[in-house]
């Protein structure tokens, strides 16, 4: 069985911006059962790496520090510091003012507070991209990876994927097959980080290429998974797959702007 494509299924156009909102376009605020996925051009960015740098606390500058390219470094501190941003236009305070912690598998989350432990996020990047989820009192997850062939594609996909998922891959023509693989596993990668359960978790039984399902405002359509729980993709643009997973029937807002 071949798998649906992009047409069948729609795609929620997330367009690249080049920086976070502007202190004009604050503040930011969610509505009640509604997702904001932001994404982001973060190679435009680094000609204000400095800049972006002051935002980071003690303990991200000093993780930054630790790698051991200068490309990896960049990519850090400007996501972190737009993650920093992002979180302090929702929160109404400076991009300094935010404190993390480890959740779960490592998840970086706000610190247990009263002013700010009802904004939950995910973030992925794949360079130069940068994807952002935000939600009100309920986890989600995101990711993105750019579409490329990979050694032990199909390998990983006899481990990982469900046998539907397994015969989308192999039956699609070579060419296709890195799009195919990369749509399941950012799907697949999305649903753990909702639901915190990590990679090593016996993916083979969760099957990602449903049945599409309405989701609200959001014009194009997610696939539930569960009661709980829907998939979407995300259109970043040519080369990249990405997928957010959200509770069921809640919608989609891309880049959002001020109320």
């Amino acid at each position: 069985m071949r798998p649906p494509t992009e047409a069948e299924r729609g795609s929620i156009r997330v367009d690249l911006l080049q920086g976070p909102p502007q202190p004009g376009d604050l503040p930011l605020r969610i509505p009640p059962r509604t997702v904001h996925v932001w994404g982001f051009d973060v190679g435009r960015l680094e000609d204000q790496l400095e800049d972006y740098q002051d935002d980071l606390d003690g303990e991200e500058k000093s993780r930054a520090a630790k790698f051991a390219f200068p490309k990896d470094r960049r990519a850090y501190v400007l996501r972190h510091a737009l993650l920093r941003r992002l979180v302090g236009a929702y929160l109404g305070v400076r991009a300094s003012r935010p404190e993390f912690v480890a959740g779960r598998m490592g998840k970086p989350v706000l610190k247990p507070a009263p002013d700010q432990s009802w904004l939950a996020f995910s973030m992925a990047a794949s360079w130069p991209v940068g994807l952002f989820a935000f939600a009100s009192h309920h986890e989600l997850g995101v990711d993105v990876e750019r579409i490329r062939p990979i050694d032990g594609a199909a390998d990983i996909a006899a481990t990982h994927f469900t046998a539907q998922e397994q015969q989308a891959f192999s039956a699609a023509p070579p060419a296709d097959q890195p799009r195919i693989f990369f749509r399941i596993w950012t799907r697949k990668e999305a649903l753990v980080k909702a639901i915190g359960i990590g990679l090593t978790a016996d993916l083979s039984s969760v099957d990602v290429l449903g049945r599409p399902e309405p989701v609200p405002r959001a014009g194009p359509s997610a696939v539930k998974i569960s009661e709980g729980w829907a998939l979407a993709d995300l259109d970043l643009g040519p080369g990249l797959a990405a997928a957010l997973c959200l509770p069921a029937g809640w919608a989609i807002v891309a880049s959002p702007g001020p109320d």
